[in-house]
């Protein structure tokens, strides 16, 4: 709150919609980054909001795949989606810019949160593939402490912000 003004923030999240309407989020992690320092990170699982036995065929597909590929289980959890979504509302409207992974989902922010902030996608500065970064296992959260798991939103969100605070660390990732 100190640093409202003079705020960035990096941004990564894992969402999903529930039955081809209602989007949801699972995860979501955001470091605050004010005069090129990277500030507390904030990390969130969501609780599932519904069963597992009310969800469609495909919501439950959905949710295998994130399993799968991030290895959250369903019903783990850290806070709610009102939490969640609030508190990235928060950030996007008090940050001057906000860097994300990929234009989806700066998209994403974009369509549902209606930012007062900047939203940067790291492919707008050349680097494509984050994956490209060796994955190591300080920063993945304790829900994702496999280093054989795809991705996680802790573990990408420091990898943002230190493309941006130290992006001579990163120069082998740029594209010409």
């Amino acid at each position: 709150k100190f640093f409202k003004n003079n705020m960035d923030c990096a941004i990564d999240l894992v969402a999903h919609k529930i039955d081809g309407i209602r989007v949801n989020i699972k995860e979501y992690c955001i470091i605050p980054i004010v005069k090129k320092k990277l500030m507390k990170t904030i990390h969130g699982v969501v609780y599932p909001i519904y069963k597992w036995d009310d969800l469609s065929k495909c919501s439950q597909g959905r949710y295998e795949f994130i399993k799968r590929n991030y290895e959250i289980e369903y019903d783990k959890g850290n806070c709610n989606l009102i939490e969640a979504l609030q508190t990235i509302k928060e950030y996007l409207m008090t940050c001057k810019k906000v860097y994300v992974k990929n234009p989806i989902i700066g998209k994403f922010l974009s369509d549902y949160f209606t930012p007062k902030a900047k939203i940067v996608s790291l492919e707008s500065f050349g680097i494509n593939n984050l994956d490209m970064i060796s994955k190591n296992s300080q920063y993945y959260c304790s829900y994702h402490n496999n280093l054989g798991v795809s991705q996680c939103a802790q573990h990408d969100a420091i990898i943002i912000a230190w493309c941006i605070v130290n992006p001579s660390l990163f120069e082998n990732l740029f594209t010409e």
